[in-house]
């Protein structure tokens, strides 16, 4: 497809002629106060008795200039909302009878319909009335809530709340979600609009994104689930808190829609994270057990300190299943409802204080995170965080830090006369990799020792029956000739430390087992939890990443975490419906590597990690060569060729760069989208089916980037495209981008939602 390219239409926000006077005004005293300001600093540095106070005084001076230095920020678009007048008359007369009752009055609250028109394209939602009878604003209905009917988007949300800039509040929260999002914490998005009401002007209004499937495939959680649960609620009382969730019918209490999870293996995810949610407050697991301890322990340090402890209550967090892991991570959201005992609120933190492990996570999340907020550096980075999205948030005054935190843990609050409602039982989901299996039992051939936790496999060629999943913290380590051979569709599952130390006249080797001559497919590997890995020489053969159960690893071979480094790597005939090789977090260094896929995935995907990788050859995948998601990777010398997906593709804020690039039969070159920066140095693209260098736009406020030098592009659909405000460069020059959305690029083939 070759999509006509057209200059885009940039929207201008109206400033009035009044504006410009009072800015005038207003930089005039400023320049009044500045001047007395250094005279006062000249006076106050120069006196003997103050001499001790001017390195404080210079300090608080270059402070003064960091937060009030200019900072790029997007442009307001105009968003127009069109509504029936008997549908808004009831919103209206709703929220009348709200502030003459002086409290928000519960079932009258339905939807009613509205179109709204942004950037061009009008969409249909269902609009309501959000928070409180003090809600006056925007416009004359105050804060209402916005779902996006069919497969439109609002800046890529589907469920936001329409408030106001001058809310009370409102800029605190910009700035505690803008601390979560550079803490790797799960938080809202935010954007700014210039709001139009059936054709009247109310001026800026905020979108605030509420926690759904589109905030997670932002923050690059394209197969996780979320749910949110309320113990202190009876069933049925609150269906947006998710009080119960039946595994088995999949109530509406799950976040993002019911219906896209009945018949899918997220609906047993969903299961499985209630399941796991309802053994936490009820005591039956510690903490660790189920939640991301280093992600919760700063969401909730940064909720404290930022005074937002309403985030911490039951009925706020949502909670988001790792898909790997197997443990719950924190999506932050303010509850709309802060009253009630004290303790009410404080169950949630009580039940984490109670494990040794989250207590000693908090204290140092705590510490941390006070530092910053006292660092005038680290706030001016969230200014510009916020400016890039909701200018008319970050052009007011700042916010002030939170005070200097003086405790070193918080204790916890007694919750005990808090009454949790016992709920009915439901079938309870079961976590595969909870299963306790001996090591002794399940690797009767390799050399094990409980006392210090080791396992290690010699030289020879060994039958494993079955899965095998090491305890927490147990290393795994395989001897120069080792061949192990798995029955059909098992597992190796480690969790702390893997050293498979291959030669190249005996290397390590993974395959399944031989019936009837013919080799039979396996699960694969995983290394879970973090940990030191280092492989060298190891072949892995005809593994296929089958699921466990509620487990979905998608990847024959899967690196959680730690510092993973892998020469010498050979995966042939193996595949995942993702990739071969999924790495998440940690440090990854890979070089002499082969991988030859079999099934629809990418050769090698890297999420929210730091790595290298030199000397990769990619063949036969369904999906890219390589697809980094997040963090930061350098590539040098990659071959890819018989792929159905892009040679390199970054998404989602990754930053790639590539040295040396050769890629024959591909259906991109390179592909970036929101946010993502790629960099690419010599290279030849050659038969590309779609687009050779590919740059767009999606999330709100991320526009891609492609730089490319010294890189050809031979015989492609289309050489470059751009869009949504991303940027293609070649040699230099910027290239001209196309005005097409990208719904129409998926629809053709050429990029994936």
């Amino acid at each position: 497809m070759r999509v006509p390219l057209r200059k885009p239409v940039v929207a201008v926000p109206k400033r009035s002629a009044f504006r410009r006077v009072l800015r005038v005004a207003l930089g005039v005293l400023l320049l009044l106060v500045a001047g007395g300001g250094v005279g006062f600093l000249v006076a106050v540095l120069t006196t003997p008795e103050n001499a001790k106070r001017g390195a404080d005084i210079k300090t608080y001076a270059r402070t003064f200039a960091q937060w009030f230095e200019v900072t790029p920020s997007a442009p307001v678009t105009p968003l127009g909302i069109d509504i029936k007048f008997k549908n808004l008359q009831i919103l209206r007369d709703r929220r009348a009878s709200w502030v003459e009752a002086g409290v928000r009055l519960s079932g009258e609250n339905d939807p009613t319909t509205a179109r709204v028109r942004l950037d061009g394209t009008s969409t249909d939602v269902a609009i309501s009335l959000a928070g409180g009878p003090e809600d006056k604003a925007p416009g004359d209905l105050g804060r209402v809530r916005l779902n996006v009917k069919g497969d439109g988007t609002l800046f890529g949300m589907r469920r936001v709340v329409l408030d106001s800039p001058s809310r009370p509040g409102l800029q605190h929260e910009a700035y505690y979600f803008a601390s979560l999002e550079r803490a790797g914490v799960l938080a809202p998005r935010m954007r700014a609009v210039d709001l139009e009401i059936n054709g009247k002007s109310w001026g800026y209004a905020v979108l605030v994104e509420q926690p759904g499937v589109e905030g997670m495939l932002a923050h690059g959680r394209p197969d996780g689930v979320m749910v949110g649960w309320d113990p202190t609620l009876p069933a049925g009382a609150n269906a947006d808190a998710a009080a119960l969730l039946d595994p088995r019918t999949i109530d509406p209490q799950v976040e993002g829609g019911a219906k896209r999870l009945v018949g899918t293996p997220l609906a047993a995810q969903a299961g499985l994270a209630i399941s796991m949610l309802r053994d936490l407050v009820s005591g039956r697991v510690a903490p660790e057990v189920v939640l991301d301890i280093p992600r919760t322990a700063r969401f909730v340090a940064l909720s404290e300190l930022w005074g937002l402890e309403s985030a911490l209550h039951w009925q706020g967090p949502r909670w988001v299943l790792h898909p790997l892991t197997l443990k719950l991570e924190p999506y932050a959201r303010l509850s709309a409802t802060t009253g009630g005992p004290a303790g009410e609120g404080r169950l949630f933190v009580q039940k984490l204080m109670e494990s040794k492990v989250f207590r000693a996570e908090y204290q140092r999340a705590l510490q941390e995170e006070a530092e910053k907020l006292r660092s005038a550096d680290h706030m001016n980075r969230l200014r510009q965080d916020v400016a890039a999205l909701v200018p008319v948030l970050s052009a007011s005054a700042l916010p002030e830090s939170p005070p200097p935190v003086s405790r070193v843990a918080r204790q916890a609050i007694d919750a005990r006369s808090v009454q949790v409602v016992r709920p009915p039982e439901v079938a309870a989901v079961p976590n595969p990799l909870l299963v306790k299996v001996a090591p002794q039992q399940a690797l009767p051939f390799a050399l094990v020792d409980a006392a210090r936790g080791t396992v290690q496999v010699p030289a020879g060629t060994w039958e494993v029956p079955g899965h095998v999943l090491l305890p927490q913290g147990w290393s795994f380590t395989a001897q120069a000739g080792a061949r192990l051979r798995f029955a059909a569709g098992a597992w190796l599952i480690v969790r702390g430390p893997c050293q498979l130390a291959g030669t190249p006249e005996a290397p390590v080797v993974f395959e399944g087992r031989e019936v009837e001559g013919k080799p039979q497919t396996w699960g694969g590997i995983a290394l879970l939890d973090g940990g030191s890995y280092r492989w060298t020489h190891v072949w892995v053969r005809n593994a296929t990443g089958s699921p466990v159960g509620v487990w979905q690893p998608q990847a024959a071979v899967v690196w959680v975490g730690g510092d993973a480094q892998g020469s010498n790597l050979t995966l042939e005939a193996v595949g995942g419906t993702l990739a071969s090789l999924r790495a998440m977090g940690g440090t990854v260094r890979i070089q002499d590597t082969t991988v030859q896929g079999q099934n629809g995935g990418s050769g090698l995907n890297l999420a929210s990690l730091q790595g290298t990788v030199d000397r990769l050859r990619v063949d036969r995948v369904g999906g890219d060569g390589i697809d980094v998601v997040g963090g930061q990777v350098q590539v040098t010398d990659l071959q890819v060729q018989d792929a159905g997906g892009a040679a390199v593709r970054a998404g989602a804020g990754g930053r790639v760069q590539v040295n040396r690039v050769v890629a024959q039969r591909v259906g991109n070159g390179l592909v970036a989208r929101d946010g993502a920066r790629l960099l690419a140095m010599v290279g030849q693209l050659d038969t590309v089916r779609h687009v050779g260098f590919l740059a767009y736009q999606q999330a709100p406020g991320k526009p891609a980037q492609i730089e490319a030098r010294d890189v050809t592009v031979q015989t492609a659909g289309q050489d470059h495209l751009c869009t949504g405000g991303a940027r293609v460069s070649v040699q230099g020059r910027a290239q001209t981008c196309s005005p097409v959305s990208v719904q129409q690029l998926v629809s053709a083939g050429i990029a994936r939602p």
